[in-house]
């Protein structure tokens, strides 16, 4: 969360959103927090649309998001709004709507390490494994005593694909896949985990992404992914890919 000084309650209102979970959040909570943002906008009209939009983010709704954050950018044009949009996103697992937002946040804060980070992040997610690989190298220009903490994930994945039959347009529709079925069932998505596993000669691109159990049949969603990933088309048939959810421990 990016925020300038000094905090409003607007502001605060905004910041205490961030550390909440929609898994874990009420809906009691929410109407009420969504009260305190709406009795905000007169004082503070720019943190309360974001405090909105953050709620948004908890009840897993796009538009609310969208909508909010947008309100928020007819008051402020800047890297504040860029990268709290883009955040907000990346929270609900928009990852290919957020990653524009991250990449204007990068241009208004150039030397800006947190947001580069933020950036490599979502690219990474998204299945963007050229593209998370690029910006890595640009940290490792700014940060050569210290490396990215995916570092060796990426490079590990873009090795990976480049000795593999599977393309990065087949990588990057499979993660939207996942992403979009669980942003059409209301679903949020605790975390989410990239790995090369080697066995042997042969390797295994793997994605598993984690969501609150027991409200979702963890099972019943996997076979859901299973038949749509089934029923697509791909340039080149991913064999050595690995993915689907497992329930937070």
């Amino acid at each position: 969360m990016r925020s300038a000084a000094p905090q409003t309650k607007a502001a605060e209102l905004f910041e205490r959103l961030q550390a909440l979970k929609a898994s874990t959040v009420s809906d009691m909570e929410l109407q009420r927090l969504k009260r305190d943002a709406e009795k905000l906008l007169q004082s503070d009209a720019l943190y309360a649309y974001m405090a909105l939009g953050a709620i948004a983010v908890l009840r897993l709704d796009d538009a609310g998001v969208h909508a909010n954050f947008r309100a928020a950018l007819g008051l402020e044009k800047g890297e504040v709004v860029y990268h709290n949009y883009a955040t907000a996103l990346a929270r609900i697992g928009d990852f290919d709507s957020a990653l524009p937002w991250f990449e204007k946040t990068h241009q208004f804060l150039p030397e800006d390490l947190t947001s580069l980070a933020d950036f490599i992040q979502c690219a990474f997610n998204a299945g963007e494994l050229s593209m998370a690989k690029e910006l890595l190298a640009e940290w490792k220009k700014r940060q050569p005593e210290k490396a990215f903490r995916l570092s060796d994930a990426i490079t590990d994945a873009h090795t990976f694909l480049a000795a593999s039959k599977i393309s990065e347009i087949t990588l990057k529709k499979i993660h939207h896949t996942v992403f979009e079925l669980l942003r059409a069932n209301n679903i949020p998505y605790d975390s989410l985990a990239i790995n090369v596993i080697e066995d042997g000669s042969a390797a295994m691109y793997d994605l598993d992404v984690e969501v609150p159990a027991p409200a979702v049949n963890v099972s019943q969603l996997n076979i859901t992914l299973a038949n749509i990933l089934a029923c697509q088309e791909y340039d080149t048939f991913p064999e050595a890919l690995s993915v689907g959810f497992s329930a937070v421990k």
